[in-house]
């Protein structure tokens, strides 16, 4: 069972003793957790942030990932259990199955923002530094196990209870992620209270908090977490198969036509009719999830221009410039990660249904440009719009530079933008190239690009140009390369007789 989990996990049936898969759990589980270690010391090491501030944002942090990995669970790995052809033959596995495969999608999302939280918060309480390790690892521990009960138990009571309690507890889970998005939207203040501590120079001081509460919390969820696996020995696990579609009757027909005329400009005849199908699909599956991309992206929006119409100083600007930056490409890499669950609409065989009636040959590279219509329409944020303001802004305040500085901001964005839309709907149909030395090289653009982002937000006022070109002209080689380099040499044909 964990072989076939294994197989799903790395896209091949090769599991450990092959290099490229111990690259890919590399690259996936170990080094994503080292990273979060480190980010979590560096966050600590900065001289002027409002550590308050920035304990609890890493709480509403840690509550919008574990309300994430809760439908992430729900919509990815139960609802794909019923086309899963080895629980037909082997039904006694099932449970072994689920706890598979939720325990590998708690510990590469989940695991790297526990890691991180704790140990950034260890240098706030006074404690053993061994005690506080063996702990923290409990808590983790306890942490995963609750996140794995509790989605069971939540699929088989969608599986079991009344629609109208279904849909009641739809519209609680609807507003919990607006109020955790919101909170977390509000990045901008954290910041804004490290830029005036910067200004004025005033140090961040020592303090610690309170341990009591945090045990007395995770004691509380190992509490619970028992109590949800006694309670999940007692279900039918059988029941968690069956997928059940409780959607609300909702009319969004005007927004379909809306969304098809925006993103369908340059398509073909055939590319708009695959994309307004594919309109009418996301519409139809998952307006809980493109309501809240909605609502996210609304709020980062209003939010980005509230703080930059208040900015008028050129040295200030400069830094915000810097500060925009950084956001939107961390907006950039959530969005990448939230398109997985996109992942059934941005796959090629959900077009077969389409063109069936047709004799019709069907170009990869169309069928790649009309998914990432997709992806650029419900998933990724609207950077145009956003700079456009920006710019505007500027040059009605004469300040030809500083607008210079954002436009080139822009086009950093938009073609990492494009790398990662490339990117998804590649991986989401296994169009990546498996060679070795091609996904070295691929990690090597990574790790420059990273470079460069990274000497560009520390640079002067004076080398900032020169660093933003670098920094443009490697996210234009990184698109290139998965365009044109990094890719299997493959053609969709759909051949249909009459």
């Amino acid at each position: 069972m964990l072989n076939r989990v294994l197989t799903m996990e790395l896209g091949n049936d090769k599991g450990l003793r092959s290099t490229r898969n111990l690259l890919k759990l590399f690259y996936t589980f170990i080094l994503p957790n080292i990273t979060a270690i480190q980010f979590a010391y560096v966050i600590h090491s900065i001289p002027f942030i409002d550590h308050k501030l920035m304990l609890i944002f890493v709480l509403y942090l840690n509550l919008l990932v574990i309300t994430i990995i809760q439908y992430s669970a729900q919509k990815k790995i139960f609802s794909s259990l019923e086309k899963e052809v080895l629980l037909k033959f082997i039904p006694n596995k099932t449970k072994l199955f689920i706890k598979y495969r939720l325990f590998f999608l708690i510990i590469k999302f989940n695991l790297p923002m526990l890691l991180f939280s704790s140990f950034y918060f260890e240098t706030f309480i006074r404690a053993h530094t061994l005690l506080f390790t063996v702990f923290a690892l409990f808590s983790i521990l306890v942490i995963m196990i609750f996140q794995m009960y509790l989605a069971i138990i939540i699929r088989y009571w969608t599986n079991t209870m009344r629609a109208v309690y279904l849909q009641g507890l739809q519209i609680l889970i609807f507003l919990l992620f607006v109020v955790l998005l919101s909170g977390v939207s509000f990045t901008p203040v954290l910041f804004l209270a490290m830029l005036d501590r910067y200004w004025g120079e005033t140090i961040s001081t020592l303090f610690y908090i309170n341990a009591l509460p945090i045990i007395i919390t995770v004691a509380l969820l190992a509490f619970i977490s028992i109590s949800l696996i006694i309670l999940a020995k007692q279900i039918n696990m059988r029941v968690l198969v069956l997928n059940r579609n409780l959607s609300f009757n909702l009319n969004t027909a005007t927004l379909e036509k809306i969304q098809a005329k925006v993103y369908g400009l340059d398509l073909s005849r055939l590319q708009k009719l695959l994309f307004v199908k594919d309109i009418k699909y996301v519409f139809r599956n998952s307006k809980v999830q493109i309501t809240l991309m909605g609502v996210y992206h609304l709020i980062l929006l209003f939010s980005i221009i509230f703080f930059f119409l208040d900015i008028s100083e050129n040295e200030m600007g400069i830094f915000m410039a810097k500060f925009y930056l950084a956001l939107t490409i961390g907006q950039l890499i959530l969005s990448y990660i939230l398109g997985v669950s996109f992942n059934d609409v941005l796959d090629f065989k959900n077009d077969l249904s389409v063109v069936g009636n047709y004799h019709i040959k069907l170009s990869e590279t169309n069928l790649i440009r009309e998914k990432i219509k997709i992806l650029r329409a419900f998933v990724f944020p609207k950077l145009t719009i956003t700079h456009i303001i920006f710019i505007l802004t500027l040059l009605l305040l004469n300040q030809y530079m500083l607008a210079l500085v954002y436009l080139l901001n822009y086009l950093i964005c938009f073609w990492g933008r494009k790398a990662l839309e490339l990117f998804r709907v590649k991986t989401a149909n296994q169009l990546n190239s498996e060679r070795g030395f091609l996904e070295f090289v691929n990690f090597i653009i990574i790790m420059v690009i990273a470079f460069l982002l990274m000497q560009l937000l520390n640079s002067s006022d004076d080398n900032i140009y020169f660093f933003q070109l670098l920094s443009l002209g490697s996210v234009l080689i990184l698109y290139f390369y998965h365009l044109f380099v990094f890719k299997k040499k493959k053609e969709v044909n759909v051949h249909v007789g009459s």
